[in-house]
Formats: structure tokens, sequence, C-alpha cells
């Protein structure tokens, strides 16, 4: 039996599985360690990043470099997932950034997860690259919290110009920072110098085969949707070249496109596999309401994006957007449910026999439409 790796279980892990808990206070044979260390056992993925940061600090070197290369010889996707997994806690993340410095993948997914605590964070913005860097920047209610944070990155010389005006412009509002004018100037005019360059050389990439397909689509939703009439040859030119830089870039490029981009970028942004990218551009404060009204019939998104066009007040004063939230399936129930009473009755009726959408919510629009067709009684008076 292997001797005590720990004193006692600890107390910030979830230790539930009887495995983990063998692990954590070396009570767990060599066999077992082993096949934990190769990442063989059967652990569910939260497990399995647990297991990993209790197997990182067991006394056999042997484990240990084993583990290693594991890790470094497995799928990017995979670890990536468990990164973004909230069950996993602060410490298991900050091992999986430890453990893992050069997959991007892994260090996007740690920065996006809320459980991460801001140690971990202060820890990867002194070691970033640039995309890093802005992603973090792009999360200001955490860079409130945390002034040695925002101090990390301003230290890193993989900063870029646009990023550090952004952290000089919070430092300024929130810290009560006093800078020169000039210098500020300067922080401008270096920021706006730099996106200057990379729409040149967003213009200049190959568009990819398969954008055809994606931009067809796009533009059939949008001229559906009495989108103003544009240059179409250039413009397509232009879209295939957005599409194909999209499609290069890694989940917190994507992001960042998404929140600062055109609407084009967030036709095709919107469409993403990854609901982190899909929710980013409903947050988008260029998002517009014909955009919202696509996104509203997309079968393709998250449910949660959906809720999220619903919460937005201006969107939700679109009668076109509020039918097409309730008749898609994806929509979550209860913001189907909440929004009904604001149809016709017209379109109440039909909504009761449509297959397409959740029985719960075809109840409630008989519900609803019961209560606007039929005449309310008067009041008796009194004599």
């Amino acid at each position: 039996m292997a001797q005590a790796l720990l004193a006692t279980p600890q107390p910030s892990i979830n230790l539930s599985n009887p495995i983990l808990q063998r692990l954590a206070t070396g009570q767990a044979e060599e066999r077992i360690r082993s096949a934990g260390a190769k990442g063989a056992l059967p652990l569910d993925r939260a497990d399995l990043a647990r297991s990993f940061y209790l197997l990182s600090r067991d006394p056999d070197k042997d484990i240990r470099l084993t583990l290693k290369k594991t890790i470094d010889t497995y799928d990017e996707e995979m670890l990536a997932a468990m990164a973004s997994d909230k069950r996993v806690e602060p410490p298991v993340l900050h091992f999986l950034c430890a453990a893992c410095p050069n997959r991007t993948r892994v260090l996007e997914e740690v920065v996006l997860n809320t459980s991460v605590d801001i140690g971990t964070v202060q820890f990867l913005a002194q070691r970033a690259d640039s995309d890093l860097l802005e992603l973090i920047s792009i999360n200001e209610e955490l860079l409130m919290r945390a002034q040695p944070l925002v101090e990390a990155m301003l230290a890193n010389p993989a900063l870029t110009p646009r990023v550090r005006l952004r952290l000089r412009e919070l430092q300024i509002r929130h810290f009560g920072l006093k800078t020169d004018d000039k210098e500020f100037a300067h922080l401008q005019a270096e920021a706006q110098a730099q996106e200057e360059r990379e729409t040149q050389a967003a213009l200049a990439a190959p568009p990819p085969p398969e954008a055809e397909e994606m931009l067809s689509e796009i533009k059939g939703q949008l001229k559906a949707r009495h989108a103003e009439p544009e240059e179409e040859d250039e413009k397509e030119e232009e879209d295939l070249s957005t599409y194909a830089r999209i499609k290069a870039m890694n989940t917190g490029q994507k992001i960042l496109a998404a929140i600062r981009e055109g609407r084009d970028a967030r036709m095709i942004l919107v469409r993403d596999a990854n609901p982190s990218v899909q929710k980013a551009v409903v947050k988008s404060p260029k998002l517009t309401a014909s955009e919202a009204e696509i996104i509203a019939q997309l079968r393709n998104v998250s449910g949660d994006v959906l809720a999220m066009i619903s919460e937005n007040k201006k969107f939700r004063k679109s009668y076109f957007i509020v039918h097409s939230l309730i008749k898609n399936p994806l929509t979550p129930q209860h913001t189907s449910i909440n929004l009904m009473p604001i149809l016709s009755a017209k379109d109440l009726q039909v909504a009761q026999t449509d297959k397409n959408i959740p029985e719960a919510v075809r109840k409630q629009a008989k519900f609803v439409h019961m209560r606007k067709t039929q005449p309310k009684k008067k009041a008796k008076v009194k004599k």
C-alpha cells in the first residue's frame, strides 16, 4: 500500500468518488495510481481532472512522470473540456494551467470558467500571450476586484496597445489613476494603428471553399428580413475573407471578435459550436434588432442564448423576435411561457397545435388564449 499522500483529504476538492478518496489519502494501490496517471480510470470529466491533480502530488516520482507524459500527449479538446467544467474546483484549474502552459484552448477555458480563482488568472497574466491577455481584459468585473491582476497584465511584454489602453482607462475610472494627456493620446494612437493593421491582414486572408455555403445561408436570411442592399461582388469577397479569418481563430479570439467586430462576423460567430462564443455575440453592444431576429429563429444555438435575447428589453419590444423565440423548440420552456402574453390571439391559437414546441408551452398558449378571448364577466352592482 502506498504511504499516505496527504494527511487529510483536500477539503476544497470534491472527493465523493471512492477512487478519489483513496488517491487523496494514499490508500490507493500502485496499479490504481498507475492507471490514473495514464488517464485510464473509469471517471467522469470532472473527477478525471481531480485525479490528475491528486496524482501530481503523488510521492512516487515515476507516477508523476507518467502523469506528465499523459497530459503532454492528451487530446487538447478533452483537457479544454475539463477546464471548462464548472464543477472543477479552483486548485484543479490552477493545476491544469501549470500542467498545460502551451495548450491555448485549455488556458482560454480556465480564464472563462466562473469557478477560477483570481490568483490563477494573475498567474496566467504574468505569462500569457497577447490573445489570452485580451481575453482576460474583457472581464472588467474581475479586473475591478483585483488591481494586482491589472498591474501584472501591464507588466507583461506581450500586451498589445489596444489592451494597454483598455487597462489604463479602467485604472483611471476605478482606481483613480492620474495620467498625462499626451501619454494617453499616444496610447490611443497606437491602439488605432493596431486596429488598422489587423483589418488589413483580415482582408488579405484567402477564403476556404466551405465558406460559400454558409455565407449563402446568411445572405438568404438577411435578404428575407429586408436587409439593406449592398454592392454584391465586393461584399461577397469581404464576407469570404471574414469567414476565413474567423475559422482560423481560437475560442478567445472568437469571443473578442463577437464583441468588437461587425454584423457579418457576428452572424458567423453565433453559429459557432462553442456556447461561450454564441453568448458573446448576444452580449455585443453592437448587436441590432435585425440580427436578433435571425438568431431567434436559429436551430443551432444554445437555449441560454435565446433566453438572453428574451431578457433584452430592446429586443423584447419586437413582436417578430418574441414570436420567433416562442416558435423555436430550443428556447427554454420558462422563457417561452413568460413571453406568451405578448402574442396575439391568432398566434396563440396557432401555437396550441404547433408540434415543434413543447407540450407545456402549447398548454400555456391555450390558457392565455382563453383569457384573451373569453368575455370578461361584468361585476354585479349592488342596489
